[in-house]
C-alpha cells in the first residue's frame, strides 16, 4: 500500500511540474499558480484507475499492468532520449533534436530542452488512462458469463453511452489533435486546417473507445492547460506566432497519445514524440506479465541503436530449462515479431 501511495505522489508531482514548467515558459501565460488546474482531479481519477486494474486483470486475460507501466515509460523515453546511441551527431535523436514546430512554417522561436521534457512527462503518465472504458465491453462479458449459472436474471449491461451535449466538445477534440497549422502570406498570421486522414481514423478510434483517444478526451476535459488551447476555427480568426506555438505543444501531446494504440496511424520519421511515445510503449516489456504468463521469466530488451538513420534492438526470450517449447515453436515466435 506504501508503495501505491508513493507511485500516486509521484504522479502528480511530475504531472504538476510538467504543466507549471509549460505554463512558466509561456511569455503570455500570467504565471499565477493560485488554482490547481484540474490537477487534483486528474490524481483522483488516476487512483481510481489504479484499484480498477484488479477488475481489469480479471476482465481480460491478456491484460497487463499500466500503473507501473506508465512511469516505466516515462524512463525509457528519458533514457533514449538522453543516451548516445548515434556516431554522429547529426544523426542523434536527443530532446535538441526531436522535432515538434515545421520547419517550413518560418517560426523563430525555439522550443526549450525544458518544454520537451515537460511534454514528454505528460504525454508519457497520462497515454493510458483511458484504458477501462476501452474494457467495459469484456467486463460484460465476463460479468454475464458468471451470472447466467444462477438461472435467468435481469441484470443489465454496463454501457458507456456519450450524451448529446457531450458530441460537441468530442468533436472539438478530434478536429483539434486532427489539425496542422499553416501560415498565409501575410506575416505572422497562421491558421489550423483539419487533416482528413487523421480526422477519419480518429474518428474511427474514437467509436471503439481505444484508449488512446479516450485519454485524450479526459486531460481535454479536465485539464485547464488544454481547455486554454489555442485554434483557428475559420480562415477569418487567425493564430499569432505564440499562440501557433501553444497549440502545437497542447496538439503534440495529444496527437501522440491517440496515436500510440491506433494502428491506422504510420511513421515515416522517428525524431518525433509520437513515434518516441508508440516505440517506447512497446518496448516496455520487463515487469509485465499477462495473467497468462504471470509464472513465466520476464524477456530482456536490449537496445541496440536509436538514430534517424536506424532503430535497432534485441530482444532475448527466458525458457526454463525443460521448457515444453520446441525448437520450431520458438522460430515461429521469432517470425511472428518480426512481422
Amino acid at each position: 500500500k506504501k508503495k501505491i501511495e508513493i507511485i500516486h505522489k509521484l504522479w502528480e508531482l511530475l504531472i504538476k511540474e510538467a504543466i507549471y514548467c509549460l505554463r512558466d515558459l509561456d511569455p503570455e501565460d500570467p504565471n499565477e499558480f493560485k488554482q490547481d488546474f484540474g490537477i487534483i482531479e486528474i490524481k483522483e481519477y488516476f487512483k481510481k484507475f489504479s484499484e480498477f486494474e484488479e477488475v481489469l486483470y480479471g476482465a481480460d486475460r491478456y491484460y497487463r499492468d499500466h500503473s507501473l507501466h506508465v512511469f516505466r515509460v516515462f524512463l525509457l523515453g528519458f533514457y533514449l532520449l538522453w543516451s548516445d546511441f548515434s556516431e554522429s551527431d547529426k544523426d542523434e535523436i536527443n530532446f535538441d533534436s526531436i522535432k515538434i514546430l515545421p520547419s517550413k512554417l518560418g517560426i523563430k522561436y525555439k522550443i526549450t530542452i525544458e518544454e520537451k521534457q515537460s511534454i514528454w512527462t505528460i504525454m508519457a503518465l497520462t497515454h493510458d488512462l483511458g484504458y477501462p472504458i476501452e474494457k467495459i465491453e469484456k467486463i460484460n462479458e465476463k460479468i454475464t458469463g458468471l451470472i447466467k449459472y444462477f438461472g435467468p436474471t435481469g441484470i443489465e449491461e454496463y454501457k458507456y453511452n456519450l450524451p448529446l451535449q457531450n458530441q460537441f466538445l468530442n468533436d472539438f477534440i478530434l478536429k483539434f489533435i486532427s489539425s496542422k497549422l499553416i501560415q498565409k502570406k501575410t506575416l505572422n498570421k497562421y491558421f489550423t486546417v483539419i487533416q482528413n486522414k487523421y480526422y477519419l481514423k480518429f474518428a474511427k478510434a474514437f467509436e471503439n473507445f481505444s484508449h488512446g483517444i479516450m485519454s485524450c478526451i479526459l486531460l481535454m476535459k479536465n485539464l485547464v492547460y488544454f481547455k486554454e488551447s489555442d485554434y483557428s476555427h475559420s480562415s477569418l480568426s487567425f493564430l499569432k506566432e505564440r499562440d501557433a506555438i501553444q497549440f502545437s505543444i497542447r496538439k503534440t501531446i495529444l496527437r501522440s497519445i491517440a496515436s500510440h494504440d491506433n494502428q491506422d496511424i504510420y511513421h515515416i520519421y522517428p525524431d518525433n514524440f509520437r513515434f518516441l511515445l508508440t516505440f517506447c510503449d512497446d518496448l516496455q516489456e520487463w515487469d509485465r506479465p499477462r495473467i497468462t504468463h504471470r509464472f513465466q521469466p520476464s524477456d530482456n530488451i536490449i537496445v541496440k541503436s536509436f538514430n534517424s538513420n536506424i532503430i535497432s534492438f534485441e530482444k532475448h526470450l527466458n525458457f526454463p530449462e525443460k521448457s515444453p517449447f520446441s525448437e520450431d515453436d520458438i522460430k515461429n515466435y521469432a517470425r511472428s515479431i518480426k512481422k
